[in-house]
C-alpha cells in the first residue's frame, strides 16, 4: 500500500518539473511600426516592426499578415524574433489589390502571443480630369450629354448632364 502514495508524490513531482517545458504562455505583442493612424499612397516602402513580450528565451518566429479592405491577403511573411523585437520591411501598391481604404495587419508568434494594427492606403494610380464631348476615357465611351469626372482616390463616377 506503500507503493501507491510513493506514485502519486512521483507523478506530481515530475508533472511539476516537466510543465514548463510543455506549456509556454502566450504573451503579447506590441507593434512599434506601422505607428497608430499611419498612411500612405501609391507605391513605397514600409516597415511593419514591434515587440513580444515576455521577451522568448528560445527561438522565436512572427507570422505577419497583411489584409486590405475587402478581407484578401496582399501580404504575408515571418520575421525573425531577436530579444523579443522583430522587422519586416515591405511595400505597399504593386497590385491591382491595393485598393484605398484601411488594412490590418496581424502578427502571431509561435507562442501563441498575437495583436493586430491597421492602417489607411490611397491608391493614387488615378488622375483628376473633366471630359466632355465625344470621345473615349478610360476604355469607356461616352456620348455629348455625358461627364465622366475621375479623382484622385482612384475612382470613376459617369453622370449624365440634363440641360432643360
Amino acid at each position: 500500500m506503500k507503493a501507491l502514495p510513493t506514485i502519486a508524490a512521483v507523478t506530481i513531482a515530475l508533472a511539476l518539473v516537466l510543465s514548463p517545458m510543455v506549456v509556454s504562455a502566450a504573451g503579447s505583442i506590441t507593434f512599434t511600426s506601422p505607428a497608430s493612424g499611419a498612411s500612405y499612397k501609391g507605391s513605397q516602402s514600409y516597415t511593419i516592426s514591434g515587440t513580444v513580450s515576455p521577451a522568448p528565451t528560445g527561438a522565436d518566429q512572427v507570422g505577419i499578415v497583411v489584409k486590405n479592405p475587402a478581407g484578401q491577403t496582399v501580404d504575408q511573411d515571418t520575421a525573425g524574433v531577436t530579444g523579443g523585437a522583430f522587422s519586416y520591411a515591405t511595400a505597399v501598391g504593386g497590385s491591382s489589390a491595393w485598393t484605398s481604404g484601411t488594412y490590418t495587419i496581424t502578427a502571431l508568434d509561435s507562442n501563441g502571443a498575437t495583436a493586430t494594427t491597421a492602417f489607411t492606403y490611397i491608391n493614387d494610380h488615378s488622375h483628376v480630369q473633366r471630359n466632355t464631348g465625344v470621345g473615349r476615357h478610360s476604355g469607356q465611351p461616352y456620348a455629348d450629354q455625358d461627364r465622366v469626372d475621375c479623382v484622385a482616390i482612384g475612382w470613376c463616377q459617369r453622370a449624365s448632364r440634363h440641360e432643360g
